[in-house]
């Protein structure tokens, strides 16, 4: 554990350093360690090197290592799973265990998965990407004590420099652009790209510009988050939970972090993040919604990550229209959903395509959205909502289908934060949910007048949306006649008079007029 506490704390330090110092290499990190020295003498050379009180670094070196444990142990354990299911293969493949082990097995083994010396692709992975981020973390630490006006992604251009850091060698970006939040790296295994500091008067003097075509290919899954992001280099990561929990260990990792003086909230994520330890990075930071196949990506992504909402079918496409006729549709059966590019004047120049993309740049970059861009996720969330019933085939009946949009609308207006904005973006934070509530544009006559009778019958909205969820998301086919019963419960009206009352929830007066009545005849009847 000590030998990796070194290995880290060196790079680390050695990343903060090279900002100090200006220093700029354009090559492999491993190459740069000053090898002459041992670790312990190269950390003391860094400490002097480096302005930071003696305050400043117990505590910085208390989280360096809790991070050493976390990767020791973790890769440890790692090495022995992966042992096991390369021995698990090797039996299905009909050899018995004394067979394999009289042929060389142990070598054989070594080699596939790959801990063998003669190839130790494995631990070279594992000590080359956690050398790279332990000192990319060390640089944007310093870069956040002395700030430059830009960063430039600085990517090592030979024959091994993968397609995700060669489409971004050279992208310069603001210091503070949220851009940086998802593209700090490594960006995957055996990333040797790292960062650096451009200050206003090299920008000017050498006619520097910022770059507009950001590359739209994410980085690997579980890279490419800012280290210094909710403190997420030394805070435990969704995957390292995950694989803690896995192998058992997780109550020895927090116990660690106890011993080392960490608080929880230190070392783990809180409780608005819970749900993104099981996803990963949040999926709001993976693309950057320039082009309408970003968004189209990011939306399927969302279906094909959250199967605990969509157990029946995902999204097969995502569409641009030209339509006047409707904000979004969907086809669930074939999984697509439409949207238009139409500018819809009586809706506040409502335009779905363009307030969507706005909307989700400006939850990555935690700007506040306007009525519209918030209307536009609840307008996707709406369509999405479609893909989410057992069955969706629905019969034939406009009152039918105004009762199922009804609820969809209803129900979705009150879930759209929870369920589809906090997923993609756990600390979002929205100001006009209560208006799209009161004032949404998609049914919403049809939507208040089931708010109204839900008042007149005495049930609550929060109550409604919990038990009218089983009836939306299991199957069309039946969803008119459950709905018609359960206001009848809560009514205390004949299902024959509600269905006429409902026939007419798309005319306000005479849905008001028919409810009252059918309410004060069955008062006076049980009277």
């Amino acid at each position: 554990m000590e030998a990796v506490r070194n290995v880290l704390v060196v790079s680390f330090l050695m990343g903060m350093d090279h900002v100090e110092s200006k220093i700029e290499f354009r090559d492999d990190v491993l190459d740069v360690i000053p090898e002459p020295l041992s670790f312990e003498e190269a950390e003391k050379l860094f400490l002097m090197r480096v302005p930071m009180t003696k305050e400043e670094w117990e505590e910085l070196e208390a989280k360096l290592r809790f991070r050493a444990f976390t990767v020791a142990r973790l890769t440890e354990l790692d090495a022995i799973n992966a042992i096991r299911e390369k021995l698990i293969k090797v039996l299905q493949e009909g050899k018995t265990l004394r067979q394999f082990w009289e042929e060389g097995g142990k070598d054989e083994l070594l080699k596939r998965a790959g801990f063998h010396r003669s190839n130790p692709w494995y631990w070279e992975t594992v000590f080359r990407t956690n050398i790279q981020t332990a000192y990319n973390a060390g640089r944007a630490y310093q870069f956040r004590k002395v700030k430059p006006a830009y960063l430039e992604f600085v990517g090592i251009t030979d024959a091994r420099q993968t397609r995700i850091c060669r489409a971004r060698s050279g992208v310069i970006r603001p210091a503070d652009d949220p851009w940086w939040s998802s593209n700090w790296p490594p960006l995957h295994f055996n990333c040797r790209s790292t960062v650096r500091a451009i200050h206003k008067e090299e920008f000017e003097a050498l006619g520097l510009s910022v770059t507009r075509n950001l590359p739209s290919e994410p980085p690997a899954k579980g890279f490419g988050v800012h280290p210094l992001k909710n403190g997420s280099y030394w805070k435990l990561t969704p995957q390292m939970i995950e694989r803690a929990k896995k192998y058992g260990i997780y109550e020895e990792i927090v116990k660690t972090a106890k011993e080392l003086g960490l608080e929880d909230k230190e070392i783990q994520v809180g409780k608005g993040l819970k749900r993104e330890a099981e996803k990963g990075i949040a999926l709001i930071e993976k693309y950057n919604y320039d082009r309408f196949e970003e968004i189209k990506e990011f939306t399927k992504e969302f279906v094909r990550s959250n199967k605990d909402l969509f157990p029946h079918r995902e999204l097969k496409e995502l569409k641009l229209e030209r339509t006047d006729k409707t904000f979004m549709r969907s086809t669930p059966i074939s999984g697509r959903i439409f949207v238009s590019t139409y500018k819809f004047t009586n809706s506040r120049g409502y335009i779905p395509s363009r307030d969507l993309r706005s909307a989700l740049q400006k939850l990555k970059a935690n700007k506040p959205l306007t009525f519209n861009e918030e209307h536009a996720l609840e307008s996707l969330w709406h369509e999405l909502n479609h893909l989410r019933p057992r069955i969706v085939v629905i019969q034939n009946s406009q009152t039918q289908i105004l009762i199922m949009e009804t609820i969809n609308e209803f129900y979705s207006r009150h879930t759209f934060y929870e369920l589809f904005v906090k997923r993609i973006k756990p600390d979002a934070k929205l100001q006009f949910k209560e208006r799209i509530l009161e004032e949404g544009y998609g049914y919403n006559p049809l939507v208040q007048n089931f708010r109204y009778m839900l008042k007149k019958i005495g049930v609550k909205e929060k109550e409604a949306v919990k038990e009218l969820e089983k009836i939306l998301l299991d199957d069309y086919t039946l969803l008119y006649k459950r709905v018609v019963a359960w206001i009848a419960e809560k009514a205390k009206l004949p299902e024959t008079s509600l269905r006429k009352i409902l026939e007419k929830i798309n005319e306000k007066q005479e849905f008001e007029k028919l409810l009252e009545e059918s309410l004060a005849e069955a008062n006076r009847n049980r009277v």
